[in-house]
């Protein structure tokens, strides 16, 4: 063993620098693929750890009956580690009109913005819970009317008609899961319950207000709260988890991007393993280029594996340093776009994990690489010979073919063979994953500009407001004689049961022929007892096309 080792060191001597070299570019293309993986990894947890950095509410339900006793009372139950209502109220700048331009959430009870609901703070900090004089804006607030932090500006609300309600401290922009979901966008500030004492008679709070609760356990726990709850206040009790539809909406939207980066992560570590793997089996061939010596002296083919490991050992610790220093300094850049307005994350950033894991692939795959080489290897007579059969077989195809397979098809262990084999790799590799990103982008890019493979099949929306259907009829009865509108229908949102769980609904007026969401599979409701129910429902009640189920509503229930 001595002599294999003093062998190893010999020739880690002689092609220490090509070894370096190799292990350098070897660790910025496992760099690439870290720092890919690592943001596919943060894309696909964001919302789930932004839900946990802001404290969200695991439970949200209607406040409209609920005094300040019950309040107390429900934060008294052991799973509830945060509960507060709050309200919509016309509240902004005084550049911006309140309720049209932008608006703000109250909070009636002081656990908000302290035990449950703390978004995560961009620039600046939170409000002081005893202050009636700070504020906290959105991103979308702050770009809309020009605000930063420290900076004072002067309020106005109200629905109808604005008045000034006095001045206050914009102290910090934050970021929450209201701003990222349905309601991404929409400019908004967060008031505490501090700044509603001080001008409760100053402000028109919204007609129903919401209660946020945050549990112990998150929201597996929604139906040993609602026991307690119904126990505790007298009464049933009916909630639903917190952001359930939205969740799932937002953590699709995320998937995008976590499949994309985990497909560049993938392409990226082949390709580069490709790469290394043929520069890899240059420096071996010639490393045991007097490997006829070397046995003649003793060496047995098992102990070609341990040179062939040696030689492996400074490429994977060399570039498995290099990879993770270039996916730290590369965080901040991975991901984009949704998937970071979700992260919580801020600035520089090693994921342990995606890195353990990838250099223990990296570690397998390069290690077994050059063992699998060292012990391939034959001297040049039998390369020769091996090579010599091969071409035999190619010599009856036409000139092209024959050079192109003797450069593909050249034995393993001949002269170049790895290296060609490797080069064939890398290229098929490097096409696949360039025709697989255009290929992702071109249908994204359809995707986005077809409404009907978004699920609808119309193109605006008119919203009735307060009116009934019939006065709403008769007041867009013009558009339906506009030439440029092809065609109308009418839409109800109603709350209706299905096999006794509550579903919000679409009823669709059926003179709207086309206009409905896009239909996946079946067809639209013709008949009085059918119906159409989107794919989430269909999974999660274990139901397909045909079944019947129990829908009920305000007037009653019926078979569909």
């Amino acid at each position: 063993m001595s002599a294999t080792w003093a062998l190893s060191r010999s020739m880690l001597r002689r092609q220490g620098l090509a070894l370096l070299v190799v292990a350098i570019l070897g660790g910025l293309g496992l760099g690439l693929a870290m720092t890919a993986a690592n943001g596919a990894r943060r894309a696909d947890t964001a919302y789930t750890r932004l839900r946990q950095a802001t404290l969200a509410p695991d439970v949200l339900l209607d406040g409209t009956e609920l005094d300040d006793g019950d309040v107390r009372t429900l934060g008294a139950i052991p799973e509830v580690t945060g509960v507060a209502r709050f309200t919509y109220t016309p509240v902004t700048p005084s550049s911006l009109r309140p309720g049209v331009d932008g608006g703000a959430f109250v909070g009636l009870d002081p656990d908000i913005l302290a035990r449950v609901y703390r978004p995560l703070v961009l620039s600046g900090r939170l409000a002081d819970p005893g202050a009636s004089d700070e504020v906290v804006v959105n991103e979308a607030l702050a770009e809309a009317a020009g605000l930063r932090a420290g900076q004072r500006v002067e309020l106005v609300s109200g629905f109808e008609e604005s008045s000034p309600i006095g001045e206050a401290t914009v102290v910090g922009v934050v970021r929450g899961i209201f701003d990222v979901g349905a309601n991404s966008g929409n400019p908004s500030m967060l008031l505490s319950k501090a700044f509603l004492d001080a001008r409760e008679e100053q402000l028109e709070l919204g007609p129903q207000p919401s209660v946020l609760v945050r549990l112990d356990g998150g929201d597996e726990e929604l139906l040993a709260f609602l026991r307690a709850a119904s126990t505790a206040l007298g009464r049933n009790v009916v909630a639903q988890a917190s952001g359930d539809e939205e969740a799932t909406s937002t953590e699709r939207t995320l998937a995008v991007q976590t499949i994309g980066l985990g497909l560049l992560a993938a392409v990226a570590g082949l390709a580069t393993l490709a790469a290394v793997v043929q520069a890899l089996s240059r420096l071996i061939d010639r490393a045991l280029i007097d490997l006829p010596v070397l046995v003649a002296i003793g060496v047995r083919p098992r102990q070609r594996i341990t040179l062939g490991g040696v030689l492996a050992l400074p490429v994977v610790a060399v570039s498995g340093l290099v990879a993770a220093g270039l996916a730290f300094l590369a965080s901040p850049l991975i991901p984009t776009g949704f998937a970071r307005a979700a992260d919580p994350i801020r600035g520089l950033h090693l994921d342990a994990i995606v890195v353990a894991g990838a250099v223990a692939l990296w570690a397998l795959a390069v290690g077994g690489a050059c063992v699998a080489l060292a012990w391939w290897h034959r001297d040049k007579a039998d390369r020769e010979h091996r090579a010599v059969r091969t071409r035999r077989l190619l010599r009856s195809l036409p000139p092209r073919v024959r050079l192109g397979g003797d450069a593909a098809l050249v034995p393993f262990s001949s002269r170049g063979g790895v290296a060609s084999r490797s080069a064939l790799v890398a290229c098929v590799i490097s096409v696949a994953g360039v025709v697989a990103i255009a290929t992702f982008g071109a249908s994204l890019a359809h995707l986005l500009d077809t409404a009907s493979l978004q699920g609808w099949s119309f193109d605006a929306v008119i919203d009735s407001g307060d009116a009934d259907l019939d006065s709403f009829r008769r007041s867009l009865a013009p558009l339906m004689e506009d030439d440029a509108v092809g065609e109308v229908a009418w839409v109800a949102v109603v709350e209706i049961e299905i096999d006794g769980h509550a579903f919000e609904a679409y009823a669709f007026d059926p003179d709207g022929g086309r206009l409905h969401p896009t239909m996946r599979s079946g067809r639209p409701p013709l008949a009085d007892d059918e119906i159409a129910l989107g794919a989430d429902l269909l999974r999660g009640g274990d139901l397909s096309l045909g079944d019947t189920v129990s829908v009920s509503g305000p007037l009653g229930k019926q078979t569909s």
